[in-house]
């Protein structure tokens, strides 16, 4: 049976990239299923979610401030104060910039996406990272739900090789400039949110490496001496 822990996470990763597309009509259904299902399995982010929920704009002018805040952080136009590109951050993965890039786009490829998954960003966005996270995470739990453990551990070894070296190396730097920056309580509040899942994931990535190295070591230790 399917881990219902998978649904929270992929739900969380959708919400999460939603969160940092430029402010419309989608933000408050997004920043909603962020608060019911990030804290679920992120402890202490719950207070966060709600800032976030309760700092939403109510009025045209408020929606056009959170607009403008977006884009002094994200875009410039003379400093972007939290550049939302892996290759930005190269150095913590010990990849030059556009090996970053490259990789990403490659290994989007292999897994049977055809361009950034967000649809216009370059592959190495936030945006374009998180939903391949949810991509992943939807894509194991859809062959979870099909019984078939040998496409989920496929899917699951794809998101574990792969968040370790883009978006769990970088991420969480980025996160930080969002906190650092922002002059408003939701962006501020959306830079924790998003520091706490990325570091949550990362544990929970690494611990699943270990575990499978330690039960494969483990199984190859106990396995009968074949007869000579």
């Amino acid at each position: 049976m399917p881990d219902p822990n998978i649904i929270a996470r992929l739900e969380t990763y959708k919400a999460l990239a939603g969160c940092f597309f430029p402010p419309d009509d989608h933000l408050p259904q997004n920043v909603e299923n962020l608060a019911a299902h990030a804290p679920t399995w992120v402890t202490g982010i719950q207070d966060s979610a709600l800032t976030m929920l309760e700092s939403l704009p109510g009025d045209e002018q408020g929606r056009e401030a959170l607009r403008v805040e977006h884009a002094k952080l994200f875009f410039g136009p003379f400093e972007v104060l939290a550049p939302p590109f892996g290759s930005v951050y190269f150095h913590v993965n010990k990849m030059l910039s556009h090996e970053s890039i490259d990789d990403a786009a490659e290994r989007y490829r292999e897994a049977g996406v055809t361009s950034a998954p967000d649809g216009g960003n370059p592959p190495d966005h936030i945006t374009a990272e998180l939903e391949f996270m949810y991509y992943l995470l939807f894509q194991e739990h859809a062959a979870l739900c099909r019984d078939d453990v040998t496409v989920a551990r496929e899917w699951r070894d794809r998101r574990t090789d792969f968040f370790p070296i883009h978006l769990g190396a970088w991420g969480p730097l980025f996160a930080d400039r969002v906190i650092s920056f922002a002059q408003s309580p939701f962006y501020k509040h959306l830079g924790l949110v998003a520091r706490d899942i990325l570091k949550t994931e990362f544990l929970l990535t690494t611990g699943t490496v270990e575990a499978e190295r330690v039960g494969r070591s483990t199984g190859a230790m106990a396995a009968p001496s074949m007869p000579g």
